[in-house]
């Protein structure tokens, strides 16, 4: 069953946010294949946007943007850019109060083993958080740095923004 569209938007002591139309579908089964992310080695981290594309940051410094089909089964394009050689990817967040058609995607990086004289030459403080724009994601600002990681292969993981966004 559907139900008519509806107009959303929460509103906190700081601000509202963007105003969306919803319209709930009842019984929709989620179809979602795994094999859609081809496209990368060693995803590790896959989240949606607020335009509808799946991002996917992978173990090799790799951000990617899916635009898949209106049912989530087929992709129609594929943007990939490399954040930074050897800086995993490990997550991945947008500013609830950004309103670009192509939003700005805010990623956490940081280097694995960081003994390996080829990635971070012996630098357990070396993640950081980067905000990637451009339409093919190439815009990268990285915008805190020195967060510290475990000795081997834990890094800067989730990001998330408060009720105030990014500004």
């Amino acid at each position: 069953m559907v139900g008519a569209p509806v107009l959303v938007s929460v509103e906190t002591p700081l601000a509202e946010s963007n105003t969306v139309s919803y319209t709930h579908v009842a019984g929709v089964p989620i179809e979602f294949e795994s094999a859609i992310l081809r496209e990368f080695d060693s995803p590790r981290v896959v989240k949606f946007g607020p335009d509808r594309n799946l991002y996917v940051g992978t173990i090799d410094g790799q951000l990617g943007r899916l635009t898949l089909n209106e049912n989530y089964t087929e992709v129609l394009d594929v943007v990939i850019s490399t954040i930074a050689q050897y800086r995993c990817v490990l997550g991945i967040t947008f500013d609830p109060l950004d309103t670009d058609d192509i939003p700005s995607v805010y990623v956490s990086t940081s280097f694995f083993f960081h003994d390996d004289a080829t990635s971070s030459s012996g630098n357990a403080i070396n993640g950081d958080v980067r905000k990637i724009s451009g339409a093919n994601l190439d815009i990268s600002e990285t915008i805190i740095t020195g967060l510290p990681i475990s000795d081997h292969d834990h890094g800067v993981n989730g990001l998330e923004f408060g009720d105030h966004g990014g500004k």
